[in-house]
């Protein structure tokens, strides 16, 4: 079981979680539990939101170069009471 939330003692601020532990016929013999400083763990998260950050900073702008170099450009004309045209502009791969 893993607490959802941190609690605040006089070393710090922890998040905790607990296990029990069972005898060779079955019954509980006790609970292990383990507590590791918020702190760690905030930081953690702040860097694994930071690098997937930076990967999507990286992956669209190359995505989109992709997708421009391999499929070039759609351009759409309309006239009132005439439709409207989609133009499809494929590059040439040469």
């Amino acid at each position: 079981m893993v607490e959802e939330s941190s609690y605040t003692d006089r070393w710090g601020t922890w998040l905790s979680g607990y296990a029990p532990f069972y005898g060779p016929d079955g019954r509980c013999e006790g609970v292990l539990g383990m507590g590791i400083a918020a702190a760690g763990v905030m930081a953690s998260e702040q860097q694994f939101l930071r690098v997937a950050l930076a990967v999507l900073a990286v992956t669209v702008p190359v995505a989109s170069l992709v997708r421009w170099l391999l499929v070039g450009r759609v351009t759409v004309e309309s006239r009132e009471g005439k439709g409207s045209t989609f133009t499809v502009w494929l590059r040439a791969l040469a």
